[in-house]
């Protein structure tokens, strides 16, 4: 165990492990570091707020997905009472939440979460950041992927054509939301408005 801030949490001394892959001792350390900073700071501390989206982000690596659910929907309440609706760092706990219910195959709690998610993104940051075009890509997934076609493809074709006009070429949320799109609605790689 190494000691830094106050000397409360622990840090793995071990080589990181493959880019991707969540190792049980990472789990147990992050399992540690929630416990000992919800103790010490309390539930909605922001470094327990991080802590928990960590250790939820480590069970969803590892295919725990309730437990990981569970942890963000806490997460989402807390942002909600310490950050309000408007804050990024709520926008990206809500995101967070509806990823992982996509995950775990919930699509119409994805979908409860996703569709409020883009009209923060929207309302906050406007329709040309990078943050509301990965909102709005997800929320696509979700609808494709609860075979909601109908209101998934204006949000794939309304990506491809904001894409193509602000990202670089290049650009890695250009090239997901190219990929992303289904190219048997018309958009989606054959689509010529989106750069290569």
């Amino acid at each position: 165990m190494k000691r830094f801030g106050s000397g409360l949490f622990r840090r793995s001394d071990a080589p990181e492990g493959e880019p991707g892959r969540t190792r049980p001792q990472e789990i147990s350390l992050h399992e540690h570091n929630l416990a000992d900073w919800e103790r010490v700071f309390g539930p909605d501390h922001p470094d327990t707020l991080n802590g928990r989206d960590r250790l939820a982000r480590a069970y969803l690596a590892t295919g725990r997905h309730s437990e990981a659910i569970a942890l963000l929907e806490r997460n989402l309440a807390g942002r909600l009472r310490v950050d309000g609706p408007d804050h990024l760092s709520t926008l990206t706990a809500q995101y967070s939440l509806g990823a992982a219910y996509q995950s775990a195959g919930r699509l119409d709690d994805a979908i409860r979460v996703l569709e409020p998610n883009l009209a923060g993104w929207i309302r906050v940051k406007g329709s040309d950041h990078r943050g509301t075009l990965l909102a709005r890509s997800n929320l696509g997934c979700a609808y494709r992927d609860a075979d909601r076609l109908p209101e998934a493809v204006p949000l794939f074709e309304q990506n491809l054509a904001d894409a193509a006009r602000i990202l670089p070429d290049g650009d890695a949320l250009a090239n997901l939301i190219r990929q992303q799109a289904p190219p048997t609605y018309g958009v989606g790689e054959a689509n010529p408005a989106v750069r290569s």
